[in-house]
């Protein structure tokens, strides 16, 4: 199966990021303790992504162990799942920022360029998924990996952030 290495890496950059999260959550203050919500957001969403790195980087397995289909039909599967989900996370995950995150604590344009980047790699995971407009399957499918590293990579950076401010200032 094309891309096996790569897989497992980004698996493991996925753990290393749970992990983190975990860290910053045992050892920061007790969760809605005074902290903003937006930062509080931030922190679930670089848990939410961490393991969604992790499932997506390992699903391909699944899939070509369980069911032995072509790698074609892997790339294929594989896609649509992940374009499912970020569909579901940004219904959801949109409703749950407007209840929780009051407005203005979230940066309006931070909503609009994760929202716009959510729809270009969905709609690249479901073209992927119909098999229309690329000639190689993995790395359409690679890109979605690409934007939950991202993500999760923003994330820590912001919440590191915001939790340093939040230390200078008390």
């Amino acid at each position: 199966m094309e891309g096996t290495d790569q897989l497992l890496t980004i698996a493991e950059i996925g753990a290393a990021f749970a992990g983190f999260t975990g860290v910053i959550g045992a050892l920061g203050r007790t969760p809605g303790a005074g902290i903003p919500a937006a930062t509080r957001a931030r922190f679930w969403l670089m848990i939410e992504f961490s393991i969604a790195t992790i499932f997506f980087a390992l699903i391909p397995f699944a899939v070509f162990n369980f069911t032995a289909p072509s790698e074609a039909l892997v790339w294929t599967i594989s896609s649509a799942v992940m374009a499912a989900f970020i569909v579901v996370h940004m219904v959801f995950g949109g409703r749950w920022s407007t209840r929780h995150v009051p407005p203005g604590e979230w940066p309006r344009w931070e909503a609009r360029f994760a929202t716009a980047f959510f729809v270009i790699v969905a709609l690249n995971q479901t073209l992927n998924a119909l098999g229309v407009a690329f000639d190689r399957p993995y790395a359409a499918f690679f890109n979605g990996l690409l934007l939950f590293l991202f993500i999760a990579a923003a994330n820590f950076v912001a919440l590191m952030a915001a939790l340093w401010s939040t230390d200078d200032s008390g």
